[in-house]
């Protein structure tokens, strides 16, 4: 059953780069470390949080990781469905999986929690450009057939 969403089967494993799936994994992880430490006054605004209150915990950053790895597992699934990718081939996946499915399912329900459109711009910022990376490295990198 799960076979008709994953389609794991085996030529197309074989073309997933593991050891790129993870440096995906890692510079998503890295790029939101980027962000947020940059935009953090911004972020920290639209959140209505304080310093204190955002402290660093653990469990966010290991999810974030671990979410970020997930991901570019599911784009190398993707992209490794044709016989040739590139990085530009992730970056189009990338735009149209994150305005398609991402940005519209989380504005709908920002709006109905009543969170401010520009905490749902700044994040979608973030979730898009990590993606495009992730997507490009995996898309770019591929394993030999």
């Amino acid at each position: 059953m799960f076979g008709v969403f994953f389609a794991l089967e085996g030529s197309m494993t074989n073309r997933i780069n593991h050891l790129a799936v993870f440096v995906a994994a890692i510079a998503y992880f890295a790029w939101g470390g980027i962000y947020f430490t940059v935009f953090s006054n911004q972020w920290l605004a639209l959140t209505g949080l304080t310093k204190a209150q955002a402290a660093p915990a653990l469990v966010p950053y290991v999810c974030a990781f671990l979410m970020g790895w997930l991901f570019s597992y599911g784009a190398a699934i993707a992209l490794g469905k044709s016989k040739e990718s590139s990085a530009g081939d992730g970056v189009q996946f990338a735009i149209f999986m994150c305005i398609v499915f991402y940005a519209s399912t989380v504005l709908t329900t920002s709006l109905f929690e009543q969170r401010s459109i520009g905490l749902w711009a700044f994040d979608s910022a973030y979730v898009i450009v990590g993606q495009v990376i992730a997507s490009a490295i995996v898309g770019g990198w591929r394993a030999k057939a």
